[in-house]
């Protein structure tokens, strides 16, 4: 089940991504470019550290071995996509 928080989150991302995608389009400088960019890799790094986290609280908390083992290959299968 998805938590409204986590819905909230994905969707405050997308829209810092498409503003960013229009600062982008709206000046295509050297300067603008690396400027986009490190924004960029900065919402990443936070959506990804939060993503671990969640994913941590989840399989710290699940008491069935078989449902950690399910949590750690849907994790483990993410990365290996990514």
């Amino acid at each position: 089940m998805v938590e409204m928080v986590a819905l909230f989150f994905d969707l405050v991302f997308v829209l810092a991504i498409t503003q960013l995608s229009h600062t982008l389009l709206a000046e295509l400088s050297p300067a603008n470019v690396l400027r986009v960019g490190l924004m960029l890799v900065t919402m990443w790094w936070l959506y990804f550290a939060a993503g671990a986290e969640h994913a941590h609280h989840r399989f710290v908390h699940a008491q069935d071995p078989g449902r950690q083992a399910r949590i750690a290959y849907t994790y483990l299968h993410v990365l290996i996509v990514a």
